[in-house]
């Protein structure tokens, strides 16, 4: 079988077609429009007639004639996409409406902002209006060597968004400090920052008077068994579960096997600090209509990634 391209081009015009069966959809433009626009199209346009005739092949066209030309006026209006949801245009437009007496008036979803979104919906949370939430979370990348020197010190933020109103309204998200992120086209739902003062902002918190959930964890030799510790803060024990069983194939080198016992595992801290933000980004949550009355909150969270001391 001969393959054509899906895409030809003629006397100015640009053809663009699918082949579903034993059926071709063609579009025709003689302006330069987005290809993968049109065949989205043609492929809502194929979804529309299986739903109206279950299989769309050449005899369901024959027979449907009619109701393909009713879809077609609806689906798009002078070149542009009108309303491609079946389940919407079920409601004025049926296989059997040359018996209809009465002329169905097309519902108000077809001219709303989200056309999929049907008319009275039930809401059993009629009285609870919903709330919208954002949450700012900060990873915290440290590296600290053996002499109290940061080598790296990286800020990872994600915004985490969460809405629960009933109705549909504009929000919008207003963030300040826009320099702190790197480059124009640095997409708003994560951003990445890298100073050097991140550890001084970080020594002027006091974990032991607030709960941070502050985890230290002190890599220990492999042949330790049961140690003793003692804290004046806190709590500590001894995970010996966390250790596995592992094979080493060690290929000949210079270095001298005294070296190899000095080095150290590096400390790694965890720790978690509510309603901080370590690179002061201020967030605001507005909604376009009031009228809705959602509560709207953002919390920030600065939680500890790779957060490494190193010992040796």
């Amino acid at each position: 079988m001969e393959s054509h391209s899906p895409v030809g081009y003629g006397n100015g015009v640009t053809y663009s077609f699918i082949m579903y069966s034993n059926v071709f959809l063609m579009m025709a433009s003689r302006q330069n429009c987005n290809v993968a626009s049109l065949s989205s199209f043609l492929y809502r346009v194929v979804d529309v007639f299986e739903h109206y005739f279950e299989e769309l092949v050449e005899e369901s066209v024959r027979d449907n004639f009619v109701v393909v030309y009713e879809l077609l006026d609806e689906l798009m209006y002078f070149g542009y996409p009108q309303c491609t949801e079946a389940s919407i245009l079920c409601e004025f437009i049926r296989i059997d409406a040359h018996k209809m007496k009465v002329t169905q008036r097309p519902p108000r979803a077809l001219t709303n902002a989200v056309s999929w979104r049907r008319e009275q919906i039930y809401d059993p949370y009629s009285g609870y209006i919903g709330d919208i939430h954002l949450d700012v979370v900060e990873i915290i990348d440290v590296l600290v060597n053996s002499h109290g020197q940061v080598i790296r010190s990286d800020i990872f933020g994600v915004l985490k968004a969460r809405s629960s109103v009933r109705f549909m309204p504009e929000c919008k998200l207003f963030l300040t400090f826009e320099d702190l992120f790197e480059g124009p086209y640095q997409s708003t739902d994560q951003y990445h920052v890298s100073r050097g003062e991140v550890i001084d902002e970080l020594d002027d918190i006091q974990f032991h008077h607030e709960n941070f959930s502050v985890q230290i964890h002190v890599p220990l030799p492999s042949d330790a068994t049961n140690p003793s510790v003692q804290t004046s803060i806190g709590s500590a024990s001894y995970a010996p579960e966390e250790y596995m069983l592992r094979t080493d194939f060690k290929l000949p080198s210079i270095t001298s096997e005294e070296a190899a016992l000095d080095r150290k595992a590096p400390i790694t801290v965890q720790f978690e600090i509510p309603g901080f933000s370590v690179s002061r980004i201020k967030i605001n949550l507005e909604a376009e209509d009031e009228r809705f009355g959602a509560y709207k909150r953002a919390t920030c969270l600065t939680v500890a990634g790779d957060y490494e001391v190193r010992l040796s």
